[in-house]
């Protein structure tokens, strides 16, 4: 009887212990910038693009890359200002050519980076302007209000080959029961050399991000996601530097 009164004393201990630990980590969730676990090996990318036609080329070339695969690869454009962003969905044509409508203006400058899931197989720099650009700033306001919804950036200092957390808080919802879903990041250094894409599915209302960026510089993250079957976006500039003035 003792044995059993005793099993059964250690069985609820557990119980408590699983419930306190599953209530700390409600609403929090954590994403790593690491690579897919099995990334796809990609001998060769050549660009073809053009300010003369919409129809812009592609050549990847992988030995490991299967067909469903194949449709997962995207696109992310932005010019020199990383005012905004586009990302489209190439298609394919055989030969490891992908094509994709976009019009490039000229004398535009543009980073253009090709993905797949959160892989970046290659980014290339269009029309590079060699004269000065305009400054980038970081967002000094890191906590953004919104119609539906209000989210809020927090961060230690950030180093340049450092594990870097960034944690993003979403408060004040429209609604009571808000349902967030789909999380995509997008983060492009200043000089284009630079493209990562962090996902989730959480619908946690805290997200830890972790990040390792090479470069001392500007970089800008555009962030979007779906609250309530309505896709929301923000963006903020963030200052890596490994030098304390």
């Amino acid at each position: 009887m003792m044995k059993f009164r005793y099993t059964v004393s250690l069985c609820i201990g557990i119980l408590i212990i699983l419930l306190i630990g599953n209530r700390f980590l409600t609403n929090q969730s954590t994403v790593s910038n690491g690579n897919q676990v099995n990334p796809i090996k990609f001998q060769k990318v050549e660009w073809n693009l053009s300010t003369k036609t919409n129809t812009q080329k592609v050549d990847i070339h992988s030995k490991s890359i299967s067909v469903p695969q194949r449709d997962e690869i995207k696109v992310f454009i932005t010019s020199e200002s990383l005012k905004s962003y586009k990302v489209i969905e190439p298609i394919y044509n055989g030969k490891n050519r992908f094509t994709f409508n976009y019009h490039f203006k000229k004398k535009t400058p543009y980073f253009v980076s090709i993905f797949i899931n959160n892989q970046t197989i290659d980014t290339k720099i269009f029309q590079k302007n060699k004269e000065q650009k305009q400054a980038l700033f970081p967002t000094s306001i890191l906590t953004k209000k919104f119609d539906d919804f209000q989210v809020s950036l927090l961060f230690d200092s950030l180093l340049t080959k450092n594990k870097n957390t960034l944690n993003f808080e979403f408060t004040n919802f429209k609604g009571h029961h808000p349902k967030m879903s789909n999380h995509q990041i997008y983060i492009v250094s200043e000089d284009g050399s630079f493209f990562k894409i962090l996902n989730s599915s959480s619908n946690k209302t805290k997200l830890k991000y972790e990040l390792t960026l090479q470069q001392e510089e500007m970089y800008k993250i555009f962030y979007e996601f779906n609250l309530n079957n309505k896709k929301e976006s923000f963006s903020y500039i963030i200052d890596v530097k490994d030098k304390v003035n």
